[in-house]
């Protein structure tokens, strides 16, 4: 009998061994999940842990779709990500980062760390202008010192400005100033790619216009697609009860939509062709519309020299969304047909276009029409492989090409005219880059936008970009616009049409077509892209990095996971077991469209990660020299 029980007690030892080892697997995988807040699987979506992507933008009704078309439709939207919070972000610096890495990083003492200190307090002091200091520890991010110390109502824009009553709102309404919001993009993204794909296929069946106006591009009047009405509403402090010429109450079955798709007129600094895509929603079928309300999208396309500009466009949108900066506009690719470009080009709204000599490269290159067939449709129509399935412009067979859309922001203006201005010149203060140098002093710039621009040179850093700086693609939205200003004086003249913009200004980040570059790529005008030794980019913004290392951290992490004497620290190197410049690479590509992964490709965000390295390797080398309150800025 005892012989048959030992057996029995045996196996029930064995099975409980197991069950409470798998009990324990169960807790340690639950307390990991937790802590990985930020970086979802690949699966994530489909498990429900995260929004969900908004439902294909193709409308069945009208066209018929492959299943091939609804992923591509579907994946050119990025999802969105619960970021880090701030607050994660400030708590992991305080209690993980600082505790590892406070014994390696400067002490007091020294002629540089004194006088780097120095230095920021003159710079601080010179800003507050004598006024009452305020609590420079609140300061988290350029926005908190601009709200401190910039005060936007002596500058008024002398501009007229259009009085037109709106009493309709839609959803990209919210989308107006940074930081944006994922949520409000991913609905204004939908609604966008609601309205053209109606618009295209209106088209398709209706080639001809049934717009009677005069020349202005491609445009069409299409009814209000169902399934865009959930993304509107009727401004409740106007009129609801607006009625239309036949007394008929206005609901959104009344409503139609004019698109309109044109050229957009190169200036001397443009050096691609752009088009421009505006949307009123309106009454009637009728020129010119009266517009109850409006949105505007910048277009990008493909083109000889810049073939990767609109999935460049994308590709920053989305990486800026996951580092958790919000100061890209809302970009998604569409596909345009080419006879639709084509007939932007042939109806242009503008129709003598100067060619600046610096565009000429021949005879087909001297007037604007045969640059954009020259550049634009013979490109397409040369790279197209039809009926490969390896398409990278194009799709179907050439017919149609990925074009980015991004939603012009109101109110933007050049850094330089804005009230965020800085002391640059090239010819009298050469040398931009040595702002960042902590122990520059001979010219003192204001310290929000010293923080902006940092951010700035960081980000472009990240992607490649080198075709920003303080007098190129450095914008300022809200705030207002330095008109009839003398010098560097704040005060402007004022007049009776005068309309003052009391929003604080705020930087938004533009123009990224020139982005994602190889590794080899030349980014001599970003003071991060310097050789070792030369370099003296010393002043980060600290919400960047500090969220950077939050994200490095989970990253690693989850690749180690929990392997015995892997330990995460920013000022020291697990070379041997992980590789960061992959992890970095597998994050910015993670949830991005494979039609953009495949234009941009991978060595580009492999480049991207390999720089963010050495970032983060520049910021502990810098801290090593510099003191804390110097190094992260604001």
């Amino acid at each position: 009998m005892r012989s048959c029980q030992r057996p029995n007690v045996r196996r029930r030892e064995i099975i409980m061994t197991f069950a409470s080892f798998c009990l324990l697997l169960l807790i340690l995988n639950s307390t990991y999940t937790m802590m990985d807040v930020a970086l979802p699987p690949h699966d994530a979506v489909e498990k429900g842990l995260f929004p969900k992507r908004p439902p294909p933008y193709i409308n069945s009704k009208t066209e018929k779709t492959t299943e091939k078309d609804e992923e591509e439709a579907s994946s050119s939207m990025m999802v969105p990500q619960e970021a880090i919070s701030d607050e994660a972000v400030r708590l992991h610096f305080f209690q993980e980062v600082l505790l590892k890495c406070s014994d390696k990083w400067a002490a007091a003492g020294g002629i540089n760390y004194t006088l780097a200190k120095k230095v920021r307090r003159r710079r601080v002091t010179g800003l507050l202008g004598g006024k009452e200091s305020p609590n420079l520890s609140s300061w988290w991010s350029y926005d908190d010192v601009i709200r401190d110390t910039v005060d936007p109502g002596p500058c008024a824009n002398p501009r007229k400005q259009t009085q037109e009553e709106i009493v309709l709102t839609h959803a990209c309404d919210l989308v107006s100033t940074p930081p944006f919001n994922d949520i409000y993009d991913a609905a204004c993204i939908h609604l966008a790619k609601l309205l053209l794909t109606a618009a295209v296929a209106s088209h398709r069946k209706q080639p001809e216009s049934n717009v009677t106006g005069p020349p202005a591009g491609w445009q069409i009047f299409i009814p209000l697609p169902r399934a865009a009405k959930r993304y509107f509403s009727w401004d409740r402090s106007k009129n609801m009860n607006f009625n239309t010429k036949k007394g008929k109450s206005v609901d959104f079955s009344n409503l139609y939509v004019w698109v309109q798709l044109d050229i957009l007129v190169p200036y001397l600094d443009q050096r691609t062709i752009k088009f421009r895509s505006k949307l009123c929603f309106c009454l009637e079928v009728k020129w010119p519309p009266k517009c109850l309300a409006r949105m505007a999208f910048i277009v990008k396309v493909p083109q000889w020299q810049f073939n990767k500009d609109p999935f460049a466009e994308v590709a920053a949108f989305a990486v800026d969304r996951k580092l958790g900066m919000r100061r890209v506009p809302p970009t998604f690719l569409f596909p345009i047909p080419l006879a639709i470009l084509q007939v932007a080009l042939n109806q242009r709204s503008q129709r003598y276009i100067h060619m600046p000599n610096f565009f000429v490269r021949g005879a087909e290159t001297k007037t604007y029409e045969k640059w954009v067939q020259n550049d634009v449709f013979l490109f397409l129509q040369t790279n197209a492989e039809r009926g490969s399935g390896s398409e990278v412009y194009t799709r179907r067979g050439g017919l149609e090409a990925w074009c980015s859309f991004q939603i012009k922001i109101p109110n933007v203006t050049p850094l330089l005219s804005s009230p965020l201005r800085v002391p640059y010149g090239k010819e009298k203060i050469p040398g931009w880059h040595r702002w960042f140098n902590p122990l520059y002093k001979e010219v003192v710039v204001p310290h929000a936008s010293l923080a902006a621009l940092s951010e700035q040179v960081m980000f472009d850093y990240i992607l490649g970009n080198g075709d920003r700086s303080p007098n190129k693609n450095s914008f300022v939205v809200s705030g207002c616009q330095q008109w009839g200003c003398l010098g560097d004086s704040a005060i402007c003249s004022k007049g009776n049409n005068n309309r003052s913009v009391s929003d604080f200004p705020t930087i938004v980040h533009l123009d990224h077509g020139l982005a994602f570059r190889r590794e080899n790529a030349s980014l001599g005008n970003n003071p991060l892209a310097k050789p070792r030794g030369r370099q003296t980019f010393c002043m980060f913004y600290k919400p960047l990095l500090w969220r950077l290392w939050s994200i490095e951290k989970q990253l690693t992490r989850r690749h180690a996971n929990f392997i015995s004497g892997v330990d995460w620290s920013p000022c020291e190197e697990n070379v041997d077991v992980v590789n960061r410049k992959n992890l970095w690479t597998n994050f910015l590509m993670a949830n991005i469209s494979s039609i953009v992964c495949r234009a941009v490709g991978k060595k580009a965000f492999e480049a991207s990660g390999k720089r963010i390295v050495r970032l983060l390797q520049s910021a502990n080398e810098c801290l090593s020299a510099y003191p804390l309150e110097v190094v992260f800025l604001p």
